[in-house]
């Protein structure tokens, strides 16, 4: 299967994740689709690039989510029946979901939520459209 150029839709903002540069490791962020950079991904390898450089996932909850080159690209899979939680191990085999932090839009790294069978528990924040 070759992999297609696409945006990462983030649908309770409406926004795209997009590459954050003007930090020194450059993050992954929330920002206007027209403005994202586009993504490749191919679902059989779980490899998410933009730009050259793959997604690094943190091994800590609530760390931002970096972008580096090649060596430490994360596996991503899409869980869940709507396809749209981005998962990954972490090297001590936790399972995180790509999030957002609403404070500043970045996107960070937390526990999956639709795991945790809380009824009250909302994983809209954690839903990403590969479009």
């Amino acid at each position: 299967m070759r992999p297609n150029k696409n945006l990462l839709f983030h649908p309770s903002t409406g926004l795209c994740v997009t590459n954050n540069p003007s930090d020194n490791i450059p993050t992954l962020r929330l920002g206007p689709c027209p403005k994202s950079d586009p993504w490749t991904f191919n679902p059989s390898e779980g490899i998410l690039w933009i730009n050259k450089m793959c997604v690094e996932a943190p091994n800590v909850v609530g760390q931002k989510v970096k972008l580096g080159v090649g060596t430490k690209c994360s596996k991503l899979g899409q869980i869940s029946a709507t396809k749209m939680h981005l998962s990954f191990k972490t090297s001590n085999g936790l399972l995180l979901c790509l999030d957002v932090d609403e404070r500043d839009n970045s996107v960070v790294a937390n526990r999956c939520k639709f795991l945790t069978m809380d009824a009250s528990c909302d994983p809209a924040s954690q839903w990403f459209k590969v479009l």
